[in-house]
């Protein structure tokens, strides 16, 4: 009776071992087929044409991974690779993004490859973008009114849309966070008026918001070869909720060292729904002998609709302080907020208007 109660048992223990060994092959069959089977890399739609771009001002392409992969890494037109940049509160994982150096691009057509690794397998998944490049001089007046859809993205998901018949570009709702830049005009140098109409729709939390234009930028000055920069370069007129106004402001920060910020406010309450209107000046400031001697920015601030005011909002900035006079682009931003930007107008100030100022 024991032998035949020992032989049932082994025969059980060892039905419970194959089936055991059938489950895990079952298993990893499995895996192996939704591996195969799932996108790991997702790109966000690149530009048609990327603007010039002049020092640390880089072309930005951004996408997300799926939870299954465990690394990623990109090249640029088959040089070596790099890893793709994340980190708070620029890039939130399962976001990434890849910060290309305009020093290494090509007038014209870029590759940039993509190869993302999932857990449980040793060869990657491939994928492939183009960037198409323009490092030739920005030419002035632009207008954009988004009616043809360009949407050149520097930071943060956006999208265009059609609101109360006009078509606005905004952070696409529900990923509105830090620093949401879209780039109107390339890198180049000298004097700009700006023109831009927004309409705030609210704030996302109780941490500190803001929107309005970059009317210099200068990217994200960093150590060469870090994955995900950590420095800004930029002056700036908007809405600052610490500040409870609007405003001017230079600020230069390298990496992870500290900023060196100027600014210049006004008491300004924004409210939900009303579409506000700046106009912002920003003139390379000359010494007696023509030499750059730093910047200055003017801003005006309204509801549309209302009166003009008659008074800027001024602020001066030495050469080098913290801006030196060098080629900056133009942008938007929506800093932890929702707002829609209608039609937005860069126009060169010429040298014989900011020389006129400086000699007031």
């Amino acid at each position: 009776m024991q032998r035949e109660e020992k032989a049932i048992g082994d025969a059980r223990a060892s039905h419970r071992v194959r089936l055991g060994a059938m489950l895990a092959v079952a298993c990893g069959m499995l895996l192996c087929w939704v591996l195969s089977n799932t996108r790991l890399t997702w790109i966000a739609p690149t530009a048609r044409v990327y603007a010039r771009r002049s020092g640390h001002f880089t072309v930005n392409v951004s996408g997300a991974l799926s939870p299954l992969a465990r690394m990623a890494r990109y090249r640029l037109n088959g040089g070596e690779w790099s890893a793709v940049g994340q980190g708070a509160p620029r890039v939130q994982p399962p976001f990434f993004m890849i910060e290309l150096d305009p020093a290494r691009l090509r007038a014209g057509a870029n590759r940039v490859s993509i190869e993302t690794y999932a857990y449980g397998q040793w060869r990657p998944r491939a994928a492939e973008v183009n960037v198409n490049y323009d490092p030739s001089a920005v030419r002035l007046p632009v207008e954009i009114d988004w009616r043809e859809g360009q949407l050149e993205i520097e930071e943060g998901c956006w999208e265009i849309a059609d609101i109360a018949g006009e078509r606005v570009a905004r952070p696409k709702p529900g990923y509105e966070e830090y620093d949401r830049i879209a780039i109107i005009a390339g890198a180049f140098e000298g004097g700009r008026s700006i023109r831009a109409e927004m309409t705030f729709r609210g704030q996302i939390c109780q941490r500190p918001f803001g929107f309005g234009v970059l009317s210099l930028w200068g990217g994200r000055p960093d150590h060469p070869g870090v994955p995900l920069r950590r420095g800004w370069l930029y002056g700036m007129a908007w809405f600052y909720s610490p500040q409870n106004g609007v405003g001017n402001q230079f600020s230069y920060k390298h990496g992870g060292r500290e900023e060196l910020t100027r600014e210049s406010f006004r008491s300004y309450e924004v409210r939900p729904g009303i579409r506000y209107v700046v106009h912002v000046e920003a003139r390379p400031r000359l010494d007696a002998q023509g030499r750059p001697a730093g910047y200055h920015q003017r801003m005006k601030w309204w509801a549309k609709g209302e009166p003009i005011p008659e008074e800027w909002i001024e602020l001066d900035c030495g050469e080098g302080d913290p801006l030196r006079v060098a080629e900056y682009g133009v942008a938007i931003i929506a800093h932890r907020c929702k707002v829609d930007f209608g039609r937005v107008t860069v126009r060169a100030l010429l040298n014989s208007e900011f020389r006129s100022q400086n000699s007031e």
